[in-house]
């Protein structure tokens, strides 16, 4: 329930409970002073007709000068002033009786505020008529009338006032709100990592503190990433370095033993070919154990650092992977695609070890997790030559990225591309195998060299 409903709501609620009691104290207000009219004005009439017929018993034309002042009182408001014979039929009444000012009030209304009763009755002689009698009743019609009609009005008003109070507030706080959207679109932004994101000065001083803090804590952010990124890229590069390093010592140093001890395997062999046959098999032993070592020493070296990625290129090396795959794999085809190629030897250094190193880790995590039958590698450069996009995708179980719980592979990899200024990003279903594509900046070329077009 958004604040502005909420708002029309307490509105509406604090609108009807002062309807309710508005009415209920008009109705007893004017139940009363329909009560005090009504009687005032009975006792008053009683009075003057009182004494009117005092005045004319025993008179000749007494009747016709009552019924004359019975006509007369047809101004008379909330009475009914009838004359009747022994029959009971009216010989004469006033105005007041056949009044249909009623019909404009509603019954509810009607109900609540008609009085008690109130009806005098007096026996009269007359031209020698005793059984004539002269009805005096109270009747509310026209005050009842007036009391809905000055309640019509205060009920108007104040239905008039609700729905400008609700107008107001729906506008009021519809402009004063509108911030907030900004706000949670900024707040999205931060949550999907663009820390340059910055909230505008606002004229209300809540939204103002709200857009300070705001711009403060993106601006602690984009320094805190700032810095982790450049702490990460120096890690990687240290990291590299020192499998650098671990890949010539090998290839030079213990390269170097093996290759001494190979030959010296390979005279000795020689020598005690047909004259010492224990000595010729321990040279074919340690011939055959130098060149396994050897092997390992090779593998362990493509590990560390491929010697044809600083020579041949990204693509060159990344094909070659996918050919040792394809060969230890048989049971799994891997294909490579490239575009845009001769713009892929002007990568530099670190976007192709990042690279390299990303795809080697999604081949590892498909051969232990995936089961997949076919994956493909798709490496592209953007149309200006600034953005390298790596697509790897398989056919195997995928997995669901809400509950499976992130690994260091996946994670390794994020960071990586993060360190670059890039993204990566990981769609997966179970059953429906895994793409993952990266997209990374390509850096300028140094010494304002010109890439080739």
């Amino acid at each position: 329930m958004s604040l502005r409903f909420r708002l029309n709501l307490v509105i509406t609620l604090l609108f009807l409970f002062a309807l309710v009691l508005g009415v209920a104290l008009v109705i007893q207000n004017t139940r009363r002073a329909v009560q005090d009219e009504l009687q005032s004005t009975a006792n008053l009439t009683l009075q003057l007709l009182g004494e009117t017929i005092a005045s004319l018993e025993g008179n000749a034309d007494g009747q016709s000068r009552l019924v004359e002042r019975i006509n007369a009182l047809d101004d008379t408001r909330h009475l009914c002033v009838g004359l009747y014979d022994k029959s009971g039929a009216p010989s004469t009444q006033s105005s007041g009786c056949t009044d249909t000012r009623f019909a404009a009030t509603p019954a509810w209304f009607r109900r609540m505020l008609v009085p008690r009763a109130l009806e005098f009755r007096r026996s009269l002689s007359l031209n020698g008529a005793p059984d004539s009698e002269i009805v005096v009743r109270a009747d509310p019609a026209a005050e009842i009338t007036e009391a809905w009609d000055e309640a019509s009005d205060l009920f108007l008003l104040m239905s008039g006032f609700w729905l400008a109070a609700n107008v107001l507030v729906f506008i009021t706080l519809g402009v004063a709100m509108r911030p907030i959207g900004i706000v949670l679109t900024a707040l999205d932004g931060i949550e999907h990592g663009d820390y340059k994101l910055r909230l505008p000065a606002f004229r209300l001083p809540e939204f103002a503190r709200i857009s300070a803090s705001f711009n403060h804590m993106a601006g602690a952010l984009e320094e805190s990433t700032r810095e982790n990124r450049y702490l990460t890229q120096k890690s990687l590069d240290i990291q590299e370095q020192e499998r650098r390093l671990m890949a010539r010592e090998l290839h030079d140093e213990l390269g170097q033993c093996l290759s001494a001890v190979n030959a010296d395997a390979v005279s000795i062999s020689r020598l005690s070919r047909g004259l010492e046959p224990k000595v010729y098999e321990s040279a074919q032993a340690i011939l055959s154990v130098s060149s396994r070592v050897f092997e390992v020493i090779r593998n362990m070296i493509k590990q560390l650092r491929p010697a044809t990625l600083d020579e041949l290129g990204l693509a060159i090396t990344l094909g070659q992977t996918i050919d040792d795959w394809n060969a230890r794999h048989p049971e799994q085809f891997c294909r490579f695609t490239v575009r845009g190629e001769p713009h892929l030897d002007e990568l530099g250094e670190t976007v192709n070890i990042h690279a390299y190193r990303i795809v080697q880790e999604c081949l590892t995590n498909i051969e232990r997790h995936a089961r997949a039958k076919e994956l493909s590698v798709h490496l592209e450069t953007s149309a200006q030559n600034s953005l390298l996009y790596l697509r790897i995708i398989d056919d195997g179980c995928g997995f669901d990225l809400q509950e499976v719980r992130r690994g260091l592979g996946l994670l390794g990899m994020r960071e990586r591309a993060s360190a670059l200024g890039g993204s990566l990003r990981v769609s997966a279903r179970p059953g429906e195998g895994t793409c993952i594509e990266v997209c990374l900046p390509i850096p300028p070329p140094a010494n304002g060299a010109v890439q080739p077009a």
